[in-house]
């Protein structure tokens, strides 16, 4: 690729976030070797956690935050992370650590991994989660809101609800307390 990318911009709406990632200089080099942005940018998937397939785009030479400002310490951890990420030992001595890790700490690492790795509709699903669902609508995850016929579907507003079904057809379903659908907490 002839084009000069110095930074990109992606909005991942899986996950509501936007991601900044101001290429480092091995990168820029590595970027050279391809003539499709977006392959090279889906091997930075795992590095940078995100998944392309989930995201928009876009690509700069100047990043401006506004009211976000990165600290010297913050640039510092991210490029340590980096470092983390590319080194040949890591699988080795994150065993060790995990070997003395307690089970707490363990169930808190393959939490944060699963919930980057997977939709709220998936962890909901897969896991029988008790207190929270997946708004049928934005996949946003909800602790109360609309149930619709026991469960056939959530919302998390008025606002997701409309765009699938009006105030009336939910107070029809509602039937003043005696039908299937119903706002509710899980908590």
């Amino acid at each position: 690729m002839e084009q000069y990318i110095k930074a990109v911009t992606l909005l991942d709406v899986a996950k509501g976030e936007v991601v900044m990632i101001k290429f480092t200089e091995s990168e820029r080099q590595e970027m050279k070797q391809y003539d499709d942005f977006s392959v090279f940018l889906s091997t930075l998937e795992d590095i940078y956690q995100f998944k392309l397939s989930n995201c928009h785009y876009i690509c700069s030479d100047n990043v401006r935050k506004i009211g976000y400002e990165t600290t010297e310490e913050e640039y510092a951890q991210e490029v340590l992370r980096n470092d983390v990420i590319k080194s040949d030992g890591l699988e080795d001595y994150y065993q060790q650590q995990l070997d003395k890790a307690t089970e707490d700490d363990k169930k808190e690492m393959m939490a944060d991994f699963v919930i980057r790795q997977c939709s709220v509709g998936e962890l909901v699903d897969e896991l029988e989660l008790d207190h929270v669902r997946c708004c049928s609508v934005c996949g946003r995850a909800m602790t109360e809101g609309y149930c619709i016929e026991s469960g056939f579907a959530y919302y998390c507003s008025d606002e997701c609800m409309s765009k699938e079904m009006t105030k009336e057809e939910f107070l029809k379903l509602y039937d003043d307390g005696n039908g299937d659908s119903y706002w509710t907490t899980w908590d």
